[in-house]
């Protein structure tokens, strides 16, 4: 509401006076205008792209159908991460000697706010695991925004495809599925049999695959940078060089380029910054001053143990399915 102030005076008539109230009478009193308090549009604002450990903003506004800013209550939701509350105007981080940075304090996935005068309100939007990650390193987290019976929405896009605030592991693993062929097969070498099985130990004319898992301080896969390197000229590799999601083809794989036998060791490692507290007994309004970036080195290995096939000291079989007689047009499968 608005309000004024009206001021009356009195005003003699032709015979020079007022009835009932002298010619100097004078009186004020408070008028007050009721604005329309009706939310009539919201609007919701988001950040582009943020990544775990960041707190981005999130504004509403709140308006009457003239256009006029309200002062009310919107609810608030959100179906990945959560809200926290800011402190000091900045986002307010759960600090700690020695603990990480972006860690927030969790004010759930519904929360009520009040807009100002101006009819904005303000709080950080936070996200911790989430197995959305983990197929292609992308998560949209969708708020809605409710006040009166006027509801609004908005994304905000969440990625781990680059290198994480913190690294937290790296894992070399075999391929599950071994059989996949990709553009990066070497000619002349084939899919290295049916799943992991037989691995560590493969043949030399295979091309075995191998997977990059690098994960973040909450335990999403990430797409961090990786160095991939192995111990020997005997045999050699192809790498992407960065943590796979569950949608992607294979980070690395390792093939027998001289047809010997040799244990070929894969090591994939993280050299990056991190980004941690170190004395945190220095805090003003919300901002950590002890923040200390840490380097962290990550590393994980597998050996594929090759071998040469020798055909002359070897012995072969010749299988089928079914009886020893079957019928025309009958399916039989050989096995060698």
């Amino acid at each position: 509401q608005e309000s004024g102030n009206l001021s009356a005076e009195g005003v003699a008539n032709e015979s020079g006076s007022v009835k009932g109230v002298g010619t100097d009478a004078t009186g004020d009193t408070d008028v007050r205008w009721l604005l329309n308090a009706t939310p009539a549009r919201v609007e919701v604002y988001t950040d582009t792209q943020s990544e775990p450990g960041e707190a981005p903003a999130l504004t509403v506004r709140v308006m009457n159908s003239n256009g006029l800013p309200l002062s009310t209550n919107v609810d608030l939701n959100v179906d990945h991460g959560f809200f926290s509350k800011e402190k000091g105007g900045a986002p307010n981080a759960v600090v700690a000697d020695g603990g990480l940075q972006g860690v927030y304090v969790n004010d759930g996935s519904a929360l009520s706010v009040k807009t100002d005068s101006d009819g904005f309100a303000t709080v950080r939007l936070a996200i911790a695991r989430d197995a959305g990650f983990d197929d292609d390193g992308k998560v949209d987290a969708k708020v809605t925004a409710k006040a009166g019976s006027i509801t609004e929405t908005g994304i905000q896009k969440w990625t781990t495809q680059g290198n994480p605030l913190n690294l937290s592991s790296v894992e070399v693993k075999y391929s599950d599925d071994q059989t996949q062929a990709a553009n990066t097969q070497p000619p002349g070498y084939s899919a290295g049999g049916d799943g992991v099985a037989g691995l560590p130990d493969a043949a030399a004319n295979r091309v075995v695959w191998m997977d990059v898992i690098a994960k973040d301080q909450f335990g999403n896969r990430t797409g961090a940078n990786v160095d991939v390197e192995d111990n020997t000229n005997k045999a050699d590799f192809w790498s992407s060089g960065e943590g796979q999601f569950t949608n992607d083809t294979p980070a690395i794989a390792v093939f027998d380029t001289t047809g010997q036998d040799v244990a070929q060791e894969i090591t994939a490692t993280y050299d990056g910054w991190g980004a941690a507290y170190g004395d945190t007994d220095s805090d003003q309004s919300g901002v950590q001053l002890g923040a200390v970036w840490p380097n962290l080195v990550k590393s994980a290995s597998e050996t594929t143990n090759w071998y040469a096939i020798d055909y002359a000291a070897s012995s072969f079989t010749l299988n089928h399915s079914g009886a020893a007689t079957q019928g025309v047009n009958s399916t039989v499968i050989v096995s060698y």
